[in-house]
């Protein structure tokens, strides 16, 4: 190894192995098709472009950047760039494609592997320094082409180039495959948490406990309900009659238990209700209120309370709170909590509204059970308001609560928490192997660009007994070709200048 890089290897600057926003050839007909790529057709997470269309090259010739087969796409702008957005593109119509300009555009140069550049620029280290060099305002952050021109970049002989970005994508391939399988398990484990509500409220999870506690109290038998047809036709908020109890769509209980309304299962003397409406600006040391916001997951975000003075508070005392008073929010989302010890005197807002079990009917069942599929899909029917939808009050006082005996809703919440904190082991787990797979792609990554994930082109001469053209011979001959390039070049605007070069010649000559 010299300098730290496997025998054979070089440093080398992007500028030196790679050409910059490149131009088609004006000589091209302007009919000719190609593809079009907006920033949507480069992707976070693959290599390979998605270009959308194609369009004649007149129509994106200019304001557009100019790409062709094998250049490398980076995604100059935040969020893009910090998002990883990079692709090669490959398959274009004619070789040839535009797209947005807020992508640089690196063409490699002496047959360098394109994918190895993608894939060096698509390291999490390089993208955080490149997000430290942004130049611009805010909103419109760039990452400015100097940066890319000066970055060095460990590079393999061309042979190895291509053995490198082969067993990379390879095994890149299996990481991204483990964790598009990972991001499948979160939707598996809330289908789970919800099919595991709708079994402890409807009775299905304790069908064996029942069998076996045959004298166990029936609940309170139900009161007689209105038929749909005795419910007059209502539009917009209020679609429950003072008092009824509707069963629409609601399932069939075991026969000790019984549908109760949301306002009939709450303390004597308590209401279903919403609390203040205009709390007024935030008073330090004030009486906190919840805001439906501070309602996430089951829980109170109680960091996030703000608060009230205590005159205002005294005015909605009939909503004030204490422990095990449950909370549910009934404007946007239908979130449900129960209120913890050390909130006692706090209030809410307009946004929720407050349930204060009666003694047969425990806060944690009665929040789980407003949170199951069963009790949302029967408020949603409720919804009313486009922009901001939410359900009445009395709607909120009229939802049919399943009520099973106490110590059946003992058990229910005994086997919902076992359930729910196996879902809760294995979410960790899944979270645990991400990041796991995140690092391990980082570390694929940082072993490729030491030459640690192949053999070198070094030992592999030396084992066959040939030569091999090092790093540094094939970055001299690239460096030749494209000072003879230059040059020609330069000759090629000596015998053909352009109308602005001789444009400005006439203007010197005139000033001279």
């Amino acid at each position: 190894m010299s300098d730290g890089l496997p025998e054979g290897w070089a440093l080398a600057t992007l500028d030196e192995i790679a050409e910059f926003n490149p131009r088609h050839p004006s000589a091209l007909d302007s009919g000719l098709q190609v593809t079009f790529a907006p920033m949507s057709a480069v992707s976070e997470t693959n290599w390979v472009l998605r270009p959308t269309n194609e369009r004649p090259l007149g129509d994106v010739r200019k304001g557009y950047v100019h790409f062709a087969d094998g250049d490398v796409l980076f995604a100059k702008i935040t969020p893009c760039m910090e998002n990883g957005k990079a692709a090669v593109a490959t398959a274009l119509r004619n070789g040839l494609g535009c797209g947005t300009t807020e992508l640089h555009v690196l063409r490699p140069r002496g047959g360098i592997e394109s994918r190895l550049i993608y894939h060096f620029t698509h390291q999490p280290w390089f993208r955080q320094a490149a997000a430290r060099s942004f130049t611009g305002t805010a909103g419109q952050l760039r990452v400015p082409l100097p940066f890319l021109r000066e970055a060095e970049l460990p590079l393999a002989p061309l042979p190895e180039q291509r053995r490198i970005v082969a067993k990379l994508e390879e095994l890149l391939g299996k990481v991204d495959a483990c964790k598009k399988r990972l991001a499948k398990i979160p939707v598996l484990l809330k289908r789970f948490r919800q099919a595991v509500l709708a079994a402890s409220c409807s009775g299905r999870l304790t069908e064996d406990w029942r069998e076996a506690y045959t004298e166990v109290t029936l609940a309170p038998p139900p009161r007689p309900q209105r038929g749909a047809a005795s419910r007059k036709s209502r539009r917009g908020a209020n679609l429950s009659f003072d008092g009824e109890l509707f069963l629409d769509g609601m399932p069939e209980l075991p026969t000790s238990w019984t549908y109760r309304r949301a306002d009939e299962v709450v303390a004597h003397g308590s209401v279903v209700t919403y609390g203040i409406v205009l709390p007024g600006p935030e008073i330090e040391g004030g009486v906190p209120y919840v805001r439906q916001q501070d309602v996430l997951e089951g829980t109170i975000r109680l960091d996030e309370l703000r608060h009230t003075t205590v005159e205002i508070a005294a005015r909605h005392d009939r909503s004030a709170l204490r422990s095990g008073d449950v909370l549910l929010c009934i404007i946007r989302n239908l979130r449900v909590a129960v209120v913890p010890p050390g909130l006692d005197g706090a209030n809410i807002t307009q946004g929720a509204v407050r349930l204060r079990p009666a003694a047969f009917i425990r806060p944690e069942y009665l929040a789980a059970y407003l949170s199951s599929p069963i009790a949302q899909r029967w408020m949603t029917k409720r919804y009313f308001g486009m922009d901001m939808p939410r359900i009445n009050v009395e709607d909120a006082r009229a939802v049919p609560i399943a009520v099973p005996p106490l110590p059946e809703q003992d058990e229910i919440l005994r086997h919902h928490a076992a359930l729910l904190a196996v879902a809760d082991a294995v979410e960790g787990r899944v979270e645990a192997a991400r990041i796991r797979a995140n690092a391990l792609a980082q570390a694929i990554l940082a072993k490729a660009f030491s030459g640690e994930l192949v053999f070198t082109e070094a030992e592999l001469a030396r084992r066959e007994g040939r030569s091999f053209e090092s790093a540094a011979v094939m970055l001299e001959r690239i460096r030749s070709e494209r000072g003879r390039a230059g040059e020609g070049d330069a000759a090629r605007r000596r015998r053909h200048p352009s109308r602005r070069s001789v444009a400005v010649a006439r203007a010197r000559r005139a000033r001279g």
